[in-house]
Parts: C-alpha cells; sequence; structure tokens
C-alpha cells in the first residue's frame, strides 16, 4: 500500500476542563484514525521495515511491566499500523513516535512521546487496564481502545496480527533474555561460561587476548547476544569481539587511561552496550554511546573512593544506570538516572571478600544483584534489588584468585 495516501483524520472537541477520554477509563486519547498499514499524512513517509531498535526497545518494557501475551501483542499491533515500529518525528497533526501519541491530547511532550521507552510505557500502563477491564477483548481492539482511532479504523489492529506475531518473534530473538554467569583467569587470559545459573562444567571455554586483563561483556553489535572483551589498563584501550570464541578483535580502540574501572550498558537505550568510565578516586563516571575514541558524552559524579561500581537496567526502562556497591558494609546504592544525585535504592546484600555482579537472573527485564568469591567461586544470586537471602547459590568457579563475568551467552 502507498505510504503517501492522505488519510482521513477525525477532530476530537477536547473539554476545557481537562479533555476527552477513553471508554470512561480516564485514559487521553491519540484523537487520530488509525493509518492504513503503517501510512501517516502524505508529508510524513514511512519506512516499509520495522526499526530493530524499537522492537527490542517495546518489546522490553512489555517485559518489565510484565504483560501478558495479549497486551504485548497490542502493543506490536498497535505499532505497526501506526509507524511500522520506526519512531517517527512527525505525523497527522502533533502525532509523534511510534505509537503516532499527540501532546495536545495528554501523552507527553514531545520529547518524552519520542522516547520509545517512555511511549511504550505509556502505551502498555492503558492497554493493562483496559484488557483488565475487558476479558473478551482481542489484542486488536484492546489496542484500538487505548489508541480511540474512527469507528471506520478499530479492526486495522487485528488485522495486523499475524506481521505483529512475526514482529515479536523478531524482538524476542533481538533482545537479551536471562542472565547466567562465567569467569576469567587472568594467568592465561581463558573465559568460562556456564548457560545456567547452577555448578557443573563449562558450555564454553576459550581464550581472547594477553594475560591480566580486565574483562568485560556485553552486546556490542546489537544483535540480541552477549559477547566478551578486555580493558587493557595499563594503555586505556578496548578489545571488543562478537563471537564467543578466540580470534582477533571485531573492535579496538582508546577510551581511558590508568586509574579508571571499565564499565558497560547500554545508556542510551538504543539496544546496543557501550563503554564506560569509573574514577575510584573522586566517584567520576564517564559514559560513551559508541565503542570508538572519543570524548564522553555523559559525564558526572557518584560516588567516591569506597565503592566499587556497578551497572543495570534496574528498573526495566531498557536504559542502563550506574550504581555502586561498598565491601566493607555490603551496601548497595542505585540510580536509576545516568545523573549526579541521590541514590533510588539502597540495601545491603553482600559478605566478605565477594565481588558485586548484576544480571537479569530471571529474565524479568530488571537488573539485580549477585556475589563471586574468587576463593572459593561460590556464586549467590537475588532476583528482587532488596536485602534477604539469595534466590540461588551454587558453585562455579576455580579455588584461585578468577575475575566474574555475566552475560546471556545463549540468547534465551
Amino acid at each position: 500500500m502507498s505510504n503517501t495516501r492522505t488519510l482521513r483524520r477525525i477532530a476530537i472537541t477536547v473539554a476545557a476542563t481537562g479533555g476527552m477520554t477513553a471508554g470512561g477509563l480516564g485514559l487521553p486519547v491519540a484523537a487520530h484514525a488509525a493509518p492504513d498499514a503503517g501510512e501517516t499524512a502524505a508529508s510524513c513517509p514511512v519506512p516499509s521495515q520495522a526499526d530493530p531498535n524499537v522492537l527490542r526497545i517495546v518489546y522490553r518494557v512489555g517485559r518489565g511491566l510484565r504483560v501478558d501475551d495479549r497486551v504485548m501483542l497490542a502493543g506490536f499491533e498497535a505499532g505497526w499500523v501506526e509507524s511500522h515500529m520506526n519512531n517517527l518525528s512527525c505525523g497527522d497533526s502533533d502525532s509523534l513516535g511510534v505509537f503516532q501519541q499527540r501532546p495536545s491530547q495528554g501523552w507527553g511532550t514531545p520529547a518524552q512521546i519520542l522516547d520509545v521507552s517512555f511511549a511504550a510505557n505509556s502505551f502498555f500502563t492503558r492497554a493493562i487496564r483496559v484488557a483488565a477491564d475487558n476479558p473478551g477483548l482481542s489484542a486488536g481492539l484492546v489496542a484500538a481502545e487505548v489508541q480511540r482511532p474512527a469507528a471506520q479504523f478499530r479492526g486495522r489492529y487485528d488485522q495486523a496480527e499475524g506481521t505483529a506475531r512475526n514482529l515479536l518473534n523478531q524482538a524476542r530473538q533481538l533482545t537479551t533474555g536471562k542472565t547466567t554467569i562465567g569467569f576469567y583467569v587472568g594467568s592465561d587470559a581463558s573465559f568460562h561460561l556456564r548457560n545456567s545459573l547452577s555448578a557443573g562444567a563449562s558450555d564454553v571455554a576459550f581464550h581472547f587476548g594477553p594475560s591480566g586483563m580486565v574483562p568485560v561483556s556485553g552486546d556490542w553489535n546489537g544483535d540480541g547476544k552477549t559477547t566478551i572483551g578486555f580493558y587493557n589498563p595499563g594503555d586505556g584501550s578496548w578489545h571488543l569481539r562478537d563471537s564467543l570464541s578466540e580470534g582477533p578483535s571485531d573492535t579496538a580502540f582508546v577510551f581511558g587511561g590508568p586509574g579508571y574501572v571499565p564499565v558497560t550498558g547500554d545508556w542510551n537505550g538504543d539496544g546496543k552496550t557501550t563503554v564506560g568510565l569509573y574514577n575510584p578516586t573522586d566517584g567520576t563516571w564517564k559514559l560513551r554511546n559508541s565503542n570508538t575514541a572519543g570524548n564522553a558524552d555523559v559525564v558526572f559524579s557518584y560516588g567516591g573512593p569506597a565503592y566499587r561500581p556497578v551497572t543495570g537496567d534496574w528498573n526495566g526502562d531498557g536504559k542502563t544506570t550506574i550504581g555502586l556497591y561498598n565491601p566493607s558494609d555490603s551496601t548497595w546504592r542505585m540510580r536509576n538516572a545516568n545523573s549526579a544525585g541521590p541514590s533510588d535504592v539502597i540495601f545491603a546484600f553482600g559478605a566478605n571478600g565477594m565481588i558485586p555482579v548484576t544480571g537479569d537472573w530471571n529474565a524479568d527485564g530488571k537488573t539485580t544483584v549477585g556475589l563471586y568469591h574468587p576463593q572459593s567461586g561460590a556464586w549467590k544470586v537475588r532476583n528482587t534489588n532488596s536485602a534477604g537471602d539469595p534466590d540461588a547459590t551454587f558453585q562455579f568457579g576455580p579455588a584461585g584468585a578468577s575475575i566474574p563475568v555475566t552475560g546471556d551467552w545463549d540468547n534465551t
């Protein structure tokens, strides 16, 4: 179908007391007719293919909210019909983003709507309420109740079910799932990785790099799989590999120098892990949104000499933010923004001599805490960021010095 055909839109009269609501649920209205398979207005062409980063982020947000299958499908049907799952900077009237939400109808500011995580959260929180109040509605009609198109366009979301299901499968493949464990032996530069949170043999073992480096892990190319790398503290060089095997670096660059601790994360929510640095002397963080040499994109202070840096998606919004672990009293401090400010979460979990680790151990879309004992190879992981007993305790590692690494090595 043509992406240039202008569609008829409906006008919504907004009451002076705060606007029109959807179905009596108190929801803001999208206030436009649903486009025909991704069409918006003639002046706003829509790509024919979905954006993989948008797929990943929308799925990740829905999973973090623990939406059921019907609500998740509703999100993908709405995203396909409205934008072909692309974050559009234009649309009919003031419609914007993946779901063509309108600032004038209470969906947020333009900047918020163009934040895919924010837009997806807005859609799903409303869809959860609609689905709970209307158990007999199909996914497409749940989407229609949230989007509020003209009556003649309500069926288009259900018509997109097949495409939406295919996109959901793609999103699952792109999205990192359950984090599991591994360790690095510096003396021989060997990585030993396991695909479950349990004692047993390594599922993958290989050598990468010279001895004595600092191991790192991440989804460097956005394919949904965690792989490995190393940081050389002597010269500030990073060496990243896109597969779990021996071989040369796929990416190498300099960012850092003596005195810094390497950190990694998806700082901007684009689906790719990039690099960062923490200075324990003064608590300065320096984060970069690409795996290349250059200046930090974000610089701020949070922490100090007593702390070890940790990173994770603590609130399930699809973006990695920062945290601290104090080995002297086993306290964790986490912040939901990459900026200076007070901690959003503080709790105690730990024991003397253990190294902090983080991961999405139960695949619920949120990163939580764990501990590794380098002398015994003991692991303790917890599925909530709160004080309490470990949810899993097991042995995986040598009886001697080693460094823990974590990731979704098999993308499950």
